[in-house]
């Protein structure tokens, strides 16, 4: 029943704005126009021998026009519709006049049939499978996106459904759902061939660990600029946290790098980490500082695309590689340590392990062989 679903959305309506953040929640009817609504009696119509689908066709043809086959002339055709006159059209009484036919050749007035009213009807009439819907489209605040879904659930329940009435996300919120679903995929897939990448470099997975641990601190920064300027996480910034995972990764390559190099030479690993720190120190922020200043009139300036701003691209990448670059000089060196302590525990244990195995099958064979 399209009236009882539009009188229950005008309430739901009502309830979402109460939510925080709200800006606005505009349905289809307040987005539709003024029009006149024709609601024919069935019994009337009965008792004046009117057939609906009858009165339902003259009134479409006479205000929408029909189609009529072309008119043929020599060299061309020509289209046919026939319909009310324009000034006609646009005559109430006129309209309340036109002429119904009967099922007994008569004609009768569609005011004797029909009743008249004035209401501010919908843009548009959508179903899904069959079923009618009525579209409410919610403005929130930037800040309250990632919460609108939740909210909105936890208000509906609140309101319940009425019988037969459902609700359901609209094609936005399901779009976003894809990006959001996309990004994440996108920034797993880059993580994986990084840390791929590395491991065949380094011919270790733990040394690709201490590096790839790093990175969710170039996330947090990269999300707490934003929230100081107040920049939606749009797009564009979700590819600037999606580059930042290849050039983050370069500060803690280096100095990895630097540390094997020593510790191969013989140093104590401690030594090792000190001096690398000393003496990588200056160009990881030397090439973090070029790369901040490159970014920055994209960052702060007041560009677009498509009328989408792409500086949460520039401020994303700006805070990831200053708060990583800040912090590789004291991540690295604690992930370093930790996953070479683990990688010697994890060889005694193999040790342990197999070498019981390794006496067990020597007490085996000397038992046989007794």
């Amino acid at each position: 029943d399209y009236t009882e679903l539009r009188r229950w959305g005008t309430r739901v309506r009502e309830e979402l704005k109460k939510l925080p953040g709200v800006i606005n929640v505009e349905t289809e009817i307040e987005s539709g126009r003024d029009e006149l609504a024709v609601s024919i009696n069935r019994e009337r119509a009965r008792n004046a021998n009117v057939e609906l689908p009858a009165a339902v066709g003259t009134i479409s043809n006479a205000l929408r026009g029909a189609q009529l086959p072309r008119f043929q002339e020599k060299d061309r055709e020509i289209e046919v519709m026939i319909r009310l006159r324009e000034e006609d059209r646009k005559n109430l009484e006129e309209f309340r006049n036109l002429r119904i036919p009967t099922l007994d050749g008569r004609e009768v007035p569609l005011s004797s049939i029909a009743s008249f009213t004035f209401s501010r009807g919908p843009s548009n009439i959508s179903h899904y499978n069959k079923r009618p819907n009525f579209d409410l489209t919610i403005t929130f605040d930037n800040d309250r996106v990632d919460k609108m879904a939740p909210m909105i659930s936890a208000a509906m329940q609140n309101l319940g459904n009425g019988d037969g009435y459902s609700h359901s996300f609209g094609d936005s919120f399901r779009r976003m759902q894809e990006d959001n679903d996309d990004f994440l995929f996108a920034m797993l897939l880059a993580v994986t061939l990084v840390f791929l990448l590395m491991g065949v470099l380094f011919e270790s997975f733990a040394l690709p660990l201490t590096i790839i641990c790093t990175v969710p601190f170039a996330f947090a920064g990269s999300q707490l600029l934003l929230k100081i300027y107040g920049q939606p996480a749009n797009i564009f910034a979700f590819i600037g946290i999606i580059i930042i995972i290849g050039v983050v990764v370069n500060n803690g390559i280096v100095l990895v790098d630097l540390i094997n190099r020593q510790r191969k030479k013989g140093m104590d690993r401690t030594q090792a980490i000190s001096l690398a720190g000393y003496y990588r120190f200056r160009p990881i922020l030397m090439t973090a500082g070029t790369t901040i200043c490159s970014l920055l009139p994209m960052a702060f300036g007041d560009s677009s695309l498509v009328n989408i701003p792409y500086n949460p691209l520039g401020m994303a990448m700006i805070g990831g590689l200053a708060l990583h670059s800040m912090l590789t000089l004291l991540l690295v060196p604690v992930f370093y340590t930790l996953f070479d302590d683990l990688k010697k525990v994890w060889s005694w244990m193999l040790m342990i392990i197999f070498g019981k195995s390794r006496k067990a099958v020597a007490d085996a064979k000397a038992g046989a062989s007794k």
